[in-house]
């Protein structure tokens, strides 16, 4: 199965990471695969401006991913985060609600 979930806007880069790293500790064995773009505010200090937000792609494999920044927002370009979730036995509710939980 798969899950997509899109967010309209950006994220707060520190909660995405604790989300994504504690999920995929506890179900990495399902997780076949993750895939995402996301606006992320790691380089965007106290100012949530677009032109701060860089745009973070990543991928990981069951229990583990990485990412590369591969550009910035400009500042008339709008915000958006997704990412694809691929395995079995996914809970689409938990997932979902815990990106967006990490939104701005």
């Amino acid at each position: 199965m798969s899950i997509s979930v899109t967010h309209r806007g950006g994220m707060n880069y520190d909660a995405l990471s604790q989300f994504l790293g504690k999920h995929l500790q506890e179900h990495g064995d399902d997780i076949l695969r993750m895939k995402g773009i996301v606006a992320t505010n790691r380089g965007a200090g106290q100012t949530p401006r677009a032109a701060l937000y860089e745009k973070l792609c990543f991928q990981g494999i069951h229990g583990s991913f990485e990412g590369d920044v591969i550009g910035t927002y400009a500042a008339e370009e709008a915000l958006e985060s997704r990412i694809v979730f691929i395995g079995r036995d996914l809970d689409a509710e938990a997932l979902q609600n815990g990106f967006l939980a990490c939104a701005e």
